[in-house]
């Protein structure tokens, strides 16, 4: 199931849930729907821990070549 779909199943569910016309979604339909979108969350932490960690590294090495070419003050992250 794509993001797209699962999101489309869950708003549907959750209008009428809190009262709006339309059918009840299938239990089963509303499991998958909230597994799909789960995993993809799942998914985007780790590739933001992933940039997190090569930030991380690009700064240390960033750091390390200042102090190798004797610069006076260290660079501070992201070139601010």
């Amino acid at each position: 199931m794509t993001a797209k779909e699962a999101s489309k199943i869950l708003i549907a569910h959750n209008k009428w849930r809190r009262g709006l016309d339309g059918p009840m979604q299938e239990p089963a339909i509303i499991g998958q729907a909230i597994e799909s979108v789960v995993a993809g969350l799942i998914q985007q932490g780790h590739e933001i821990t992933r940039l997190e960690n090569e930030i991380d590294r690009l700064t240390e090495a960033n750091l390390d070549m200042a102090r190798e070419l004797g610069a006076k003050s260290e660079p501070t992250p992201y070139g601010c």
